[in-house]
């Protein structure tokens, strides 16, 4: 009868449980991991790399779901890379002020030595990041071009930005108080990572799709947070994405 299809229609359906998602969000790291090495093809990682991946993910209460870090291929291993945003989020939780996060460039005389232990003086490009605690002392960390550079697209046509990252990136890390110095590098502070990366993802493909969904449905607050900070981050380090970096 039409009275027993509407009973039926108004019978709730049970929720589908998906191990994967079910996981995402838990306060148990260690499921956290299982779920993303699920979720990107990682069972067969090396025992080493797992195991320095688990620590420094636990010790930093960084989870790989919400972009806080990423895993990467390096030097023939599995390594984490922080999100630099990360680092400045949990900088403003730290009492450090994300109005007073500055940048000065310059050019500066730096000295290298040669094998023959001759001094080579040559000009450098130094970006030195400054931050205020709540008490008002002032923090700062400096960093050169030459020691960060990679001919790679990005570092080509975004110079200034990249190297802002870096420095502000090692500043958070020296913040007194902030919790950070066991943070790991951001990907721009490895070798030649953004070339394994990019490789990486390309292997990857197949979990695009899956890895965009995920992302939107599951971070809608981190990402709200960036987009906000971004109206108090000097023009040239505003908040990009770390994936398309």
């Amino acid at each position: 009868t039409k009275t027993d299809m509407q009973n039926t229609n108004n019978i709730t359906k049970p929720e589908i449980s998906n191990p994967i998602t079910d996981k995402m969000n838990s306060s148990n790291i260690y499921e956290v991991w299982e779920a993303y090495k699920s979720m990107h093809g990682l069972k067969r990682m090396d025992a080493q790399s797992e195991r320095e991946i688990l620590t420094l993910l636990k010790v930093n209460n960084l989870n790989p779901f919400k972009k806080e870090a990423y895993i990467i291929p390096f030097n023939g291993r599995y390594t984490v890379v922080v999100a630099y945003q990360t680092l400045l989020i949990r900088a403003y939780e730290a009492g450090y002020s994300k109005y007073s996060l500055e940048f000065k460039e310059e050019m500066v005389k730096t000295i290298k030595i040669d094998s023959k232990g001759n001094k080579i003086i040559q000009d450098d490009w130094q970006c030195t990041a400054y931050f205020k605690s709540e008490n008002g002392n002032s923090y700062s960390f400096s960093v050169l071009f030459n020691e960060y550079f990679k001919n790679s697209p990005i570092w080509r046509e975004k110079p200034t930005f990249m190297l802002r990252k870096c420095a502000v990136s090692c500043l958070c890390r020296t913040l007194p108080g902030a919790g950070l110095e066991s943070m790991p590098y951001i990907r721009e502070e490895l070798g030649d990572a953004d070339n394994l990366y990019e490789a990486h993802k390309v292997q990857q493909i197949e979990y695009t799709k899956t890895e965009k969904i995920v992302t939107k449905e599951m971070h809608p607050d981190y990402e709200s947070v960036t987009k906000d900070d971004n109206n108090h981050v000097p023009s040239n380090l505003s908040i990009e994405s770390e994936v398309d970096n």
